[in-house]
């Protein structure tokens, strides 16, 4: 399996072969930090594990970094915003190659939905 930040997900490797391969989702799902992946997409295929680890730890350690928790939610809805609509993309992508794997989005679309609702929720708290 290999990790893809933006779609918030690890993918069977064929399946990574396929969407790192396009051009318009390279540039959206390629890991462009080079300390962890130095020969970018090889580096991510061909070391997963480490690559997954990396770039989870550095997801948290942004998120942690935030001052305010409405920030947090903030970023995470935007994310999952984002992660939804990459996963439509992607199963279109995929599709094309003929490869029959589709990357749902109910998930991510349900976890922007909530941080959001967090977010206003607490917005509203501190108003009152």
């Amino acid at each position: 399996m290999v990790y893809l930040e933006p779609l918030g997900r690890s993918v069977p490797r064929d399946v990574a072969e396929t969407l790192l391969g396009d051009r318009s989702m390279r540039a959206r799902l390629i890991c462009d930090d080079e300390r962890c992946c130095p020969h970018g997409v090889n580096s991510m295929l061909d070391d997963p594990r480490p690559h997954a680890v990396r770039s989870r730890a550095r997801r948290l350690a942004a998120l942690a970094e935030m001052p305010h928790r409405s920030w947090r939610l903030h970023q995470v809805a935007k994310e999952a915003t984002t992660a939804a609509s990459l996963s439509k993309r992607a199963t279109l992508v995929l599709r094309a190659e003929g490869i029959d794997t589709q990357l749902p989005a109910t998930a991510q679309d349900a976890l922007a939905r909530v941080a959001d609702f967090l977010r206003r929720d607490e917005s509203h708290e501190l108003t009152a």
